[in-house]
């Protein structure tokens, strides 16, 4: 096997390993597969990036142009050999035609026949092998990146899967402790909310909470003036000037109440305004509940 034939079965390691060979480049490149260590060593490389490929995308078909390639090499190489053969025979025959006798004709013929059939044999031969080398290593150049690109696709799409497992585990954790009972909570104060003026009959009550999730304000009303249009309820907690939002309901039948949590500090009261809207930063509204929130 020439150096040209050598170089051309290990570029052809690509194409194998897709069974993109006919049966007779598949026998010379298992041939040669035999006595080449590099190319086993790709082929085992590409084999495990191959049987990557389900996690990367849909199974595809060797490309159309690749195999016409392929097969164009083999063509081109007969019709080389062909067109030596015809050029020799007709160069015997004017030859043959110059010497004017029939026998030089028969020798010239002959003799013009052989040589110019082996020249154009060498010459089909050679055009033939250098096709060939081009058609590898075209083919090999494409497989070579496309390799690296799936190579590269497959490793995104593991660091992809790795960061889907980690937040997956962290959602679950999420979900675990979310469904978890809370631990006995602990009644830390409980105060009756006052109307705020003698013509409300309104009633309240305010409780601070503390369990394994933090301190929570929960307040409840009854008999509360109806609201009009956009008109709603918010909870205050107040500290001197300093006044905070702790939650907006609207009555049904009379009554609502809220949840609030917060880090534990000091309020000196809890009051519930009717508000013009659910907006407000800051009571803009009627007080009409309020209650001392320190013993």
């Amino acid at each position: 096997m020439t150096n040209h034939q050598e170089e051309a079965c290990c570029e052809g390691v690509e194409l194998y390993v897709l069974d993109a060979l006919t049966p007779e480049e598949t026998a010379e490149f298992e041939a040669h597969l035999a006595g080449c260590a590099a190319c086993r060593g790709k082929l085992a490389e590409l084999r495990e990036t191959i049987g990557l490929l389900p996690l990367a995308s849909a199974p595809a078909p060797v490309p159309d142009g690749m195999r016409s390639r392929v097969l164009g090499r083999v063509l081109g190489s007969a019709e080389a050999q062909r067109a030596g053969a015809d050029a020799g025979g007709a160069e015997a025959q004017r030859a043959g035609a110059g010497a004017g006798s029939a026998e030089a004709q028969r020798v010239g013929t002959g003799a013009g026949s052989a040589e110019t059939q082996r020249a154009g044999a060498d010459a089909g031969s050679a055009a033939g092998a250098e096709a060939e080398r081009r058609v590898w290593k075209r083919g090999a150049a494409y497989w070579r990146w496309m390799s690296l690109g799936l190579s590269a696709a497959v490793v995104g799409l593991a660091l992809y899967a790795s960061d889907l497992r980690g937040d997956l585990r962290e959602m679950e954790r999420l979900v675990a402790e979310a469904g978890k009972p809370p631990e006995a909570a602990k009644m830390e104060k409980m105060v009756q909310l006052q109307p705020a003026a003698e013509q409300l009959v309104s009633k309240g009550l305010a409780s601070i909470v503390i369990d394994d999730k933090g301190t929570h304000l929960i307040v409840t009303a009854e008999n509360l003036p109806a609201v009009q249009k956009e008109q709603a309820f918010q909870v205050w907690l107040i500290k001197g000037e300093q006044k905070v939002n702790a939650g907006t309901f609207y009555p049904h039948d009379g009554k609502g109440s809220i949840s609030y949590t917060f880090q534990p500090q000091d309020y000196d009261m809890v009051a519930i305004t009717l508000e013009p809207d659910a907006h407000g930063e800051q009571p803009r509204g009627a007080m009409v509940m309020m209650a001392g929130l320190k013993s």
